[in-house]
């Protein structure tokens, strides 16, 4: 049942990067600093020469304030 959650959550947020990021590749999986708490990675090769900051600003920007 939690991977099927871990799934869902890739699935959703790769469907909001799908038009900006086509080829982004979306991972979740729980931190293995607190199992809790859900990490949730982005890859895509136009992010090699950005900053953290710059990153976090692309992605938040595409998902919705209510997910």
């Amino acid at each position: 049942m939690q991977e099927a959650r871990l799934t869902k959550i890739a699935s959703d947020v790769r469907e909001f990067m799908r038009a900006s990021y086509p080829d982004m590749i979306v991972r979740a999986e729980y931190w293995t600093q607190d199992p809790s708490r859900i990490a949730v990675y982005f890859i895509d090769e136009r992010f090699r020469g950005l900053y953290p900051r710059q990153r976090y600003h692309y992605v938040v920007q595409l998902i919705p304030k209510a997910y």
